[in-house]
């Protein structure tokens, strides 16, 4: 139990880092790329730095980087963005308030990612710790 407390507690930590990441790489690319194309690149780095930081250090996988491995992370990342829209919208929908649904989404995609890549992403082998 208190493994899983700081694992969440890192996996938390990590997730703001590459929140920020994205938002910096995001905003100066829009000084010269269309915003779309900006926001694909941004998402992109910052969630190929999270797969790294939680791979190493969220979850202590030592498995070596496969494409098995990369594609489970990808197919993760895409329930989650799944879970995060739709939990937006229906919190839009039951309550009208825009952030409150934000943020009831946000902590909701962030326990079923936190889940999804702990059971399924890097599930393989975990360096020991004492």
């Amino acid at each position: 139990m208190k493994q899983t407390i700081k694992s969440l507690v890192r996996f938390a930590m990590f997730g703001i880092l590459t929140t920020a990441l994205d938002f910096m790489i995001y905003m100066l690319l829009n000084w010269w790329l269309p915003y779309s194309a900006s926001k694909l690149i941004s998402m992109c780095i910052a969630s190929a730095v999270s797969f790294f930081l939680n791979k190493k250090w969220t979850f202590r996988n030592t498995e070596k980087i496969s494409p098995l491995l990369v594609l489970k992370f990808i197919c993760g990342q895409m329930a989650n963005i799944g879970v995060n829209v739709g939990v937006n919208a229906l919190m839009i929908l039951l309550t009208g308030l825009v952030l409150l649904s934000f943020v009831v989404a946000t902590g909701t995609a962030m326990i079923v990612n936190y889940t999804i890549q702990r059971l399924f992403v890097f599930s393989g082998r975990r360096e020991r710790r004492p």
